[in-house]
């Protein structure tokens, strides 16, 4: 199944976790398992070969082999094991600038460890928009791998502004760049919409630059028949709550209460 060296469990982990990530459901759970001594020893051997690895590919296939079986488990990490993590997200983040790197990266279940790891891999999530941007192929595997939805996840679970503001300018920036193909746009208008809804609902004093990022995409670039009466209704509530000032807020009121009257 793999490398003779690497144990049999970090496979089934591996296989486990990539068949979660593109299943159609959310049910399916992996089994938890404990992380030994052995495990661990483990680990640390595939970060010291790493260090002498010099091919991008294998680097990944070593790296996200290594966090899928610290995400198989979250719970039995230590601080190590959390300094370790770290280590590796690091080194990951120097090679996702690679588009066939980060296509790989998407189809064996990258972006369900990011889900896992949220508050190590904040940065990740930058990494990956930086080769989906402005590049169709790998926005098409983006999107093919429910990677618009995994964004959208990691903004509802995350317990602070910072990561959820995070995760929904990342997947507004990636439209952004793709103005020139309305069809492909299409695909995460509803997501940057909800997303947007969301922040501002439930964190919108510490979101305000994020806010005004998204605010004004919507304001320039979706059009009013693709914003639904419901989400627009909502968005409007929030703006004219005072909770939050952004100096879009006017115009994007303009354009939703268009909405409203249709």
């Amino acid at each position: 199944m793999g490398d003779a060296n690497v144990p049999d469990v970090y496979w089934k982990n591996l296989l486990a976790i990539t068949t979660k990530a593109t299943a159609e459901s959310n049910s399916h759970e992996v089994t938890p398992r404990v992380m030994s001594d052995e495990n661990r020893k483990w680990l640390e051997q595939v970060m010291k070969d790493l260090a002498k690895e010099s091919d991008p590919g294998r680097q990944m296939d070593a790296i996200l082999t290594s966090l899928h079986s610290y995400a198989a488990n979250p719970s039995q990490l230590n601080e190590n094991d959390i300094g370790k993590i770290e280590e590796l997200t690091d080194h990951l983040e120097d090679i996702l600038g690679y588009a066939e790197i980060t296509n790989t990266f998407v189809k064996k279940g990258g972006l369900l460890v990011i889900e896992a790891f949220l508050e190590f891999l904040f940065k990740l999530i930058g990494s990956i928009s930086g080769s989906v941007r402005s590049h169709i192929e790998s926005f098409e595997m983006f999107c093919a791998n429910n990677g618009p939805e995994a964004l959208s996840r990691i903004v509802r679970r995350a317990k602070g502004g910072k990561l959820a503001g995070k995760a929904a300018r990342v997947l507004t920036s990636i439209a952004y760049t793709l103005e020139d193909s309305p069809s492909h746009v299409k695909l995460v208008t509803s997501s940057i919409l909800e997303n947007f809804l969301y922040v501002l609902q439930h964190f919108s004093s510490d979101c305000c630059a994020e806010l005004e990022y998204i605010g004004e995409y919507v304001r320039d670039f979706v059009k009013a028949e693709d914003i639904p009466a419901d989400n627009a209704k909502l968005i409007i509530s929030c703006l004219e709550s005072g909770k939050v000032r952004l100096s879009v807020g006017d115009d994007l009121l303009k354009k939703l209460k268009v909405i409203q009257r249709e």
